[in-house]
């Protein structure tokens, strides 16, 4: 339903139903002056529902115009523009019965001055309640409103910062990986175009995987694998790999690409700059409704840590904050026996 068609639906209902409670509970307590029939009584609630619906309906412009002045101007405003239409609307009723009651030939009854403004005090206040409850109506939505924009900004900025950071994950993983297939052009060609084989294949993955903000884990230890096998033909013997996952896991959606960040953030500082090489060990179970993934291997060699940025594992962060806010963390444990960098992420409720 259009706004203004539901202003005006709710407009009519509501006084019709307050007006006609007021005159039946007037006419059962013996509150309405004068011969009383139903003709009298629908006239004159129909007469106060149009006087009433068109009062609020200028009452509902005043409060509008002064809205945004302050709620000190906007009060002052409402209450002298009620009092004045209700004692607008208590004149024209008078001026009304008296014209009735020269029409059937009798003298008018004009009460007393202080029935007259008790009237106009009563239906003032009647419509100083209405200017408050719209205030409240229409501020509340004006907040619902602005919530839902704040809602959809914050979504678009966290929608832009994750591309920015897929975009930037991509170069990460690629420049590492062409680094490989230089250092074998030179010392192993034959090698060299094996791994620039096995980069396509690795390449048309993360491109894939780069277009969402997650994938199962089961797919993106397939690319932690492919990349595995790639430094395999650099490092030969000095890579081990191990991996341990609950098959339970693989089908928890992870951050796409975090795994692979890891395992090269793994290999780039536990393995690349030690003579006998070591190990890289991924572990990955479920704990509690969480899902706990390890990335272990030896330490970097003394002074060789401080040559890193560190970017692997802040974009990884910035991502888990992006997407799953407080609930997911990444820590890091660079112990002298060994590296580790650990993932925790919540497993979405099937």
């Amino acid at each position: 339903m259009r706004a203004s068609r539901l202003y005006w639906t709710a407009q009519s209902v509501g006084w019709a139903a307050v007006l006609g409670a007021l005159f039946g509970l007037a006419a059962a307590t013996g509150g309405v002056r004068g011969e009383w029939t139903p003709t009298s009584a629908l006239v004159g609630v129909v007469g106060s529902w149009a006087a009433f619906l068109s009062a609020s309906h200028v009452l509902r412009t005043v409060v509008l115009r002064w809205r945004d002045a302050g709620a000190l101007q906007l009060g002052l405003a409402a209450v002298a523009a009620s009092l004045a239409l209700g004692a607008l609307i208590t004149l024209a009723a008078a001026l009304l019965s008296a014209s009735a009651s020269l029409v059937q030939g009798e003298a008018p009854e004009w009460g007393t001055l202080g029935a007259s403004a008790g009237s106009a005090a009563i239906t003032g206040g009647m419509l100083m309640a209405w200017a408050l409850a719209y205030v409240l109506f229409t501020t509340a939505g004006r907040l619902r409103q602005s919530e839902r924009e704040a809602l959809g900004l914050r979504a678009a900025l966290a929608e832009a910062e994750l591309a920015s950071l897929r975009a930037q994950v991509n170069p990460h993983f690629l420049f590492n990986a062409l680094n490989t297939v230089r250092a074998l052009v030179a010392t192993d060609p034959a090698a060299a175009r094996r791994a620039v084989t096995q980069l396509a294949a690795i390449l048309r993955g993360t491109l894939a995987a780069g277009r969402a903000d997650t994938q199962a884990l089961g797919a993106e230890l397939d690319l932690a694998r492919a990349y595995l096998d790639l430094e395999r033909l650099r490092f030969e013997e000095r890579l081990g790999v191990e991996i341990a996952v609950d098959e339970a896991a693989l089908g928890v959606p992870v951050p796409a690409l975090a795994v692979l960040t890891l395992v090269e953030n793994a290999v780039k500082h536990g393995i690349a700059d030690r003579p006998d090489g070591g190990a890289v060990r991924i572990e990955a179970r479920l704990e509690g409704g969480r899902l706990r993934l390890t990335v272990e291997n030896p330490p970097a060699p003394r002074g060789a840590a401080a040559a890193g940025t560190g970017s692997g594992l802040r974009l990884v962060r910035e991502r888990l904050a992006l997407l799953y806010g407080a609930s997911a963390s990444l820590d890091a444990d660079l112990g002298d026996a060994s590296a580790c960098v650990e993932m925790i992420l919540p497993v979405p409720r099937s």
